[in-house]
């Protein structure tokens, strides 16, 4: 289902990616792990990968994307995140950005421990996006 969605997606939301650039330099400066966003860590006045915190379960925590990557090594979904895998840093890390269809998706995925596809029609990891409230805006897939 999501993969789908993805492939008439992605194309857009790379172009999105690359027109908007990721310069480094343009990185919010930062006096503390607080100033960053989700989490980044503060790292010689800029915002930078992740702290490595644990997290409730008692994981060493991780970005959603790659902690979906890391739960479901194979697959379409998989293989979308990882050639994506900025914009999902950026959409579904960084902004958090759970009106997007992947990013919820990759959340609850995570969440509830189950793949694309792995259920069909992923009961569990859509009644997680309910779950959550999570209304999801087509217009930005």
């Amino acid at each position: 289902m999501l993969e789908k969605i993805l492939r008439g997606t992605l194309p857009l939301v790379a172009l999105v990616g690359i027109a908007c650039g990721s310069d480094s330099s343009s990185s919010p400066s930062c006096a503390a792990d607080t100033d960053c966003k989700g989490e980044r860590v503060c790292v010689d006045g800029k915002c930078e990968g992740y702290s490595g915190s644990t997290g409730q379960n008692g994981n060493t925590s991780v970005g959603i994307c790659q902690g979906y990557i890391d739960m479901c090594p194979t697959g379409g979904l998989t293989e979308g995140i990882k050639y994506h895998s900025p914009n999902c840093n950026i959409y579904c890390e960084q902004q958090k950005d759970m009106t997007r269809e992947a990013c919820a998706f990759v959340a609850c995925a995570v969440e509830t421990s189950y793949c694309d596809n792995q259920v069909e029609d992923d009961p569990q990891i859509i009644a997680c996006i309910n779950g959550h409230g999570w209304v999801i805006d087509h217009s930005k897939e």
